[in-house]
């Protein structure tokens, strides 16, 4: 009723515009103030200040309209007056607090007809003619948050926390209504989050449905990373479980086993089926140049179960060959990625040795001794620059070249290697006196110095260099009773001896010492029946009894070995038609 709407919209308010005009002069800082004001202005709409009776500014214009908007929507006033006494009007507006508009209950505006044609006059809305028309708010909850907060900051009860102009307070009312945030409410970032999203919804909505699906597709993409991850994990646990048992299989029990009696086949089984966890390995794993060299290793291994003649083996001379090839492609390979790399170097070494062994086996003296030549010339250049682990390898290799010139007809040339040999076994006893395997070189050495004597016929010499070499087996032997390496070489010096003995007549000594011989190699022979190498030393031997007995003009007992030497090497050329020394060897009986 204080509100006049002109016909142009433009809203005029009676109280304060009519006070001026009638009392131009009229000072608000009087002595009676305060009860004239009463007087002049609407209580349920007047500051707090205007109520101490303190000077009106722009501040007490938006107090008053935050009185309007308060009561437009929500259809009460902020306070509720009872009646005009100013000392009552000057307690609640000075004191008490609004509630928020939105806390209001039941709200109903009545509206006369005479308020409903004032409505009505600008002719954009139709109420009707008949009284008490109700109008309601549909949605109460609307008034939260923004709207409440307006309200109240222009109904603060310090001017200066109220909005310092109505511009100000009609912005804040503008920006409400279109979404944007208002500067009634703090400015935190959630708020303005919150704004955004009702300005912006179907854009929200499609961007938060997007960021749910990349967050959705980067944890299924995540979980099956971490996923994969632990099957990689699992993976190569299980791959290094594998390649541990491979290498313990063929690293550690296999040359255990080798040296106990009756192992050949055992020994054969043990590196086929750490062969084949390698090879399975490999395929996964190409480039690992350390699985490469493990698999190197391990058909070095099969190639000596195999057929090697230096070890107890199964007289398979061309799969022994094969996979020595086998192990050389993958050590040459590896070398030529990696010429610098010392145990790549080694492999090639060690395969070339192993292939020339195969290969004087079968008589290919020329072949066999260009690869142990090659096998030097890698340990000789290792030596020089002390990255050479097993130096007795180059005593082996001359050992190794002796023998092939040997098998060539060439004594001399097989008499200076093994004096080669002998003197570098010497020389690693020196350095290491308790070294087996020294020991057992220097053994051989002059056990290889008396072969080249006896062929030449001088018997001598030959039986002084054989007996220098069985002292020093026959002690290793004691000292490792169950090492069937040192006790089969021990049977070889033995039969050499005999040879010697029976060449100088001496055919009771010849006889005792075959029949020593004969004896261990039987053993070996009866516990490790597939093992070819110790059933063509024990044919060997059976010969040279048989021989000895001939001489001896027993012709019962030389029948009866050479019939049981002839026997046992018809077995092993059946099996073995290329071993050279087997048919070398049945062609002398």
């Amino acid at each position: 009723s204080n509100i006049l709407v002109t016909s142009d919209g433009t809203p005029k308010l009676l109280d304060f515009g009519i006070a001026k005009l009638l009392h131009p002069d009229w000072s608000l800082e009087t002595d009676e103030a305060t009860a004239t004001m009463f007087r002049l202005m609407t209580p349920e709409y007047a500051s707090p200040e205007q109520v101490r009776g303190l000077p009106i500014t722009t501040s007490s214009d938006v107090y008053s309209l935050g009185v309007v908007l308060y009561e437009l929507l929500s259809g009460e006033r902020p306070y509720k007056i009872e009646s005009r006494l100013p000392q009552e009007v000057a307690n609640i507006v000075l004191t008490q607090e609004p509630i928020k508009p939105s806390a209001i209950t039941n709200y109903k505006l009545q509206i006369t007809n005479s308020e409903a044609e004032t409505l009505a006059y600008d002719g954009k809305q139709t109420v009707g003619d008949k009284p008490n028309r109700k109008l309601q708010i549909a949605n109460r909850k609307s008034l939260k948050g923004d709207l409440d907060n307006i309200i109240l900051k222009a109904l603060r009860k310090e001017p200066e926390r109220r909005y310092a102009s109505v511009q100000e307070f009609s912005e804040d009312i503008r920006r409400h209504l279109v979404g944007l945030p208002v500067t009634a409410t703090a400015d935190t970032r959630f708020y303005r989050a919150q704004k955004f999203f009702k300005r912006h919804k179907i854009g929200v909505l499609v961007g938060v449905l997007f960021a749910l699906t990349l967050i959705s597709a980067t944890a299924i993409t995540t979980w099956q990373s971490i996923v994969a991850t632990r099957e990689r994990a699992k993976t190569q646990q299980r791959f290094n479980q594998v390649r541990k048992l491979a290498n313990t299989i063929l690293f550690e029990y296999h040359d255990d086993v080798a040296k106990l009696s009756g192992s050949t086949t055992l020994r054969e089984k043990m590196v086929k089926d750490a062969l084949k966890y390698l090879d399975n390995l490999s395929t996964e794993s190409l480039n690992d140049k350390e699985l490469q060299l493990e698999l190197v290793a391990a058909y070095q291994k099969v190639g000596d179960v195999q057929g090697n003649p230096y070890l107890a083996n199964l007289g398979n001379q061309d799969g022994a060959l094969d996979s020595y090839k086998k192990a050389l492609t993958i050590s040459e390979e590896l070398f030529s990625s990696d010429s610098g790399n010392i145990e790549t170097r080694i492999a090639v070494a060690q395969c070339s040795e192993k292939i020339g062994d195969i290969l004087w086996a079968k008589g290919e003296s020329a072949e066999s001794q260009t690869n142990y030549e090659k096998a030097l010339s890698i340990y000789e250049e290792l030596r020089k620059t002390g990255d050479l682990p097993e130096i007795d390898r180059i005593t082996a290799l001359y050992n190794r070249i002796g023998q092939t010139k040997e098998q060539a007809g060439n004594l001399d040339g097989a008499l200076e290697n093994y004096q080669k040999s002998l003197r570098e076994s010497e020389d690693l006893v020196v350095i290491d006196s308790l070294n087996s395997k020294y020991k057992r070189a220097v053994s051989i050495g002059y056990a290889k110095i008396g072969d080249v004597f006896f062929k030449k016929d001088e018997f001598q010499k030959a039986s002084e260099n054989y007996r220098k070499s069985f002292p020093i087996l026959q002690e290793l032997s004691d000292a490792d009773p169950t090492n069937t390496v040192l006790r089969r070489t021990l049977s070889l010096i033995l039969a050499r001896v005999a040879l010697t003995e029976m060449e100088t007549g001496n055919y009771s000594q010849a006889v005792e010492f075959n029949h020593k011989a004969i004896q261990f190699q039987k053993e070996i022979a009866s516990v490790d029946p597939n093992n070819v190498q110790i059933r063509n030393d024990l044919a060997a031997t059976l010969g040279n009894l048989g021989q000895t007995f001939g001489l001896m003009k027993n012709s019962p007992a030389s029948d009866e070995k050479f019939r049981e030497a002839i026997s046992q090497f018809k077995i092993l050329f059946a099996a073995n038609p290329n071993y050279s020394q087997i048919r070398s060897q049945f062609a002398r009986l």
